[in-house]
């Protein structure tokens, strides 16, 4: 996983402390919504996608204060807005990650894709 963008941020990394740095975690009712709108949108069902996408986004609305990795659940539901071609949400969504995690935040390669300035 790509999370740090500047060699400021991987150097930042402490395996021993953050273990967890080499996985993503997340909310599980997050998750949950996500894996639908990508099951969904796999299958070509948009209406059922458009339920999960819109839940997706009311749970976090809802939970935001008590989520757990709340940074994680903005880069999930930016993901679902850039794939719905809401490239604005998507980046306010990453901001909004990158707010509250400013390093090592996979976050910050999405801006720049959303914005033009990055491309795989």
């Amino acid at each position: 996983m790509k999370r740090g963008i500047t060699e400021d941020d991987i150097k930042e990394r402490n395996l021993g402390k953050n273990i967890y740095m080499e996985d993503a975690s997340v909310d599980a009712g997050v998750f949950l919504y996500y894996l639908q709108y990508l099951t969904y949108g796999g299958q070509k069902n948009r209406e059922q996608a458009e339920m999960a996408y819109v839940a997706l986004q009311e749970y976090i609305i809802e939970h935001e204060q008590d989520m757990y990795h709340t940074e994680t659940g903005f880069n999930l539901l930016g993901h679902c807005a850039e794939m719905e071609c809401d490239f604005e949400m998507a980046a306010d969504m990453f901001r909004k990650s990158v707010k509250i995690f400013p390093t090592n935040n996979a976050a910050h390669w999405h801006i720049l894709r959303c914005s033009g300035r990055y491309s795989p």
